[in-house]
């Protein structure tokens, strides 16, 4: 019964991971921040965002083939890494080698994505099925790479929202209180008044409350 459960909580985890990967803004900047600190691999990655650049902006063929061929080589690379996880026996090494595995299919999903080929069933399918092993090892660190990386890029205004819910508060409270004055809400009752201020000042508590938590 639990080896089921288990089973269905990793399929809607890789349903969800799929349209997350599917529906997701374009970041391949996550790639070549991977790499920066990398000596061997800087000129690489310097000539990956120049042609990253050409073949987004110009549409440029060769540049186009030079990001595929760089996108194929990460996800390969994924595979590989995640084949290993089964394989090794130690707990920490399979923790690095699973991280390792979802940044590099992370990563080809990125460079796919730049040149329109992210919504090739193989490719994305290719990609889950290295996160559906890092689920088999750790469903808590594949998890925990999802919402970090793939379901906040589908959330842009998520950054503005505590910000908002933070003003809703304080407006609430300036028009709940008993020394309200000014010639902007002269012509408002204070009945009126009263079910503004509440209406905001309790959206703004509890827009609050669930941006602290998501945090």
């Amino acid at each position: 019964m639990r080896e089921k459960k288990k089973e269905s909580e990793k399929q809607k985890y890789l349903k969800d991971l799929k349209m997350g990967l599917i529906t997701g803004a374009k970041s391949h900047k996550f790639l070549l921040k991977k790499y920066e600190s990398s000596k061997d691999r800087s000129s690489d990655i310097r000539r990956l965002d120049q042609e990253i650049y050409e073949a987004e902006k110009n549409r440029d063929p060769k540049a186009i083939g030079y990001v595929q061929a760089f996108a194929a080589k990460e996800l390969k690379e994924a595979q590989k890494i995640a084949d290993r996880i089964e394989m090794s026996e130690n707990s920490y090494n399979n923790e690095n080698l699973s991280i390792s595995a979802m940044e590099h299919a992370y990563g080809a999903i990125q460079l796919y994505k730049a040149i329109g080929q992210d919504n090739r069933n193989s490719v994305i399918n290719r990609a889950t099925k290295v996160f559906g092993k890092v689920a088999d090892f750790d469903a808590g660190l594949a998890h925990k790479f999802m919402d970090k990386n793939v379901n906040r890029k589908r959330k842009p205004l998520e950054h503005y929202f505590g910000i908002i819910s933070l003003f809703g508060f304080v407006l609430g409270g300036f028009f709940l209180s008993p020394n309200l004055t000014g010639n902007a809400i002269a012509n408002l009752t204070t009945k009126t008044t009263s079910i503004i201020g509440a209406g905001l000042f309790i959206a703004g508590i509890v827009g609050t409350y669930f941006w602290i938590k998501k945090k």
